[in-house]
């Protein structure tokens, strides 16, 4: 196979395993507090003028209407039918949602894909593993991190293929 083609599927697939983990145990659960501008009638609710508005992303992520199986990781979702990356869908929201979206986004993405090639690349004769056995990782967050969802710290080690 061309090397051209392995890398390119590799970045494909590397790139959907990242927007996956992002989807999946999104860092910023409620998004970044922001303050309403003007009186809103959205719905039912009306939002006064110097509210805090909160934007739940952790339900978007986990909406059953937009990502079948949500509690599943499933880096597939991201591909489509001929294997090629989506980045734009619906209710994929890790860096925010409007026009006040993270500023950070692309760099943010440039330093995860850099930094899991850097991982990768280092360790081509390990695999990663808990030393404990497989899914003994508590990776629940921790409930008294309001605004930012962290795991339980745990040990991962790697072993000699």
């Amino acid at each position: 196979m061309d090397l051209f083609l392995v890398v390119f599927l590799l970045t494909v697939i590397q790139n959907a395993f990242i927007a996956e983990t992002l989807r999946y145990k999104g860092v910023f659960p409620l998004g970044i507090p922001h303050v309403a501008l003007c009186d809103h009638q959205l719905d039912n609710y009306h939002i006064k003028k110097d509210t805090y508005v909160l934007g739940n992303l952790l339900a978007i992520t986990r909406d059953p209407n937009l990502w079948p199986k949500p509690d599943v990781f499933d880096p597939n979702r991201f591909l489509d039918k001929d294997n090629k990356y989506m980045s734009a869908l619906p209710g994929f929201t890790p860096f925010g949602i409007g026009r006040r979206i993270c500023l950070g986004e692309k760099l943010a993405l440039a330093d995860l894909f850099y930094i899991t090639v850097r991982l990768l690349k280092s360790t081509p004769d390990y695999v990663f593993a808990l030393p404990s056995g497989e899914g003994t990782a508590d990776l629940e967050p921790d409930p008294n991190i309001f605004f930012r969802r962290a795991p339980n710290p745990y040990e991962i080690i790697l072993k000699k293929r």
